[in-house]
């Protein structure tokens, strides 16, 4: 998946691609623009989440 071409801005993209390296599960962010992108992203090897929607998977 090329993260520029899902439309993601540098800064976010960086992000993004170095959150498997550190070997996230969520990647939690409250930049509505990057949700927004969620379906497109759907091949992260991490969950993109809003805050609200983290602690909702997390105590469900």
């Amino acid at each position: 998946m090329s993260l520029e071409v899902s439309g993601l801005r540098s800064i976010d993209a960086l992000h993004v691609a170095l959150a498997p390296i550190k070997r996230v599960d969520f990647f939690v962010t409250c930049d509505d623009k990057l949700l927004n992108k969620k379906t497109a992203l759907s091949g992260l090897a991490c969950k993109l989440e809003s805050v609200l929607g983290f602690f909702q998977e997390v105590l469900s």
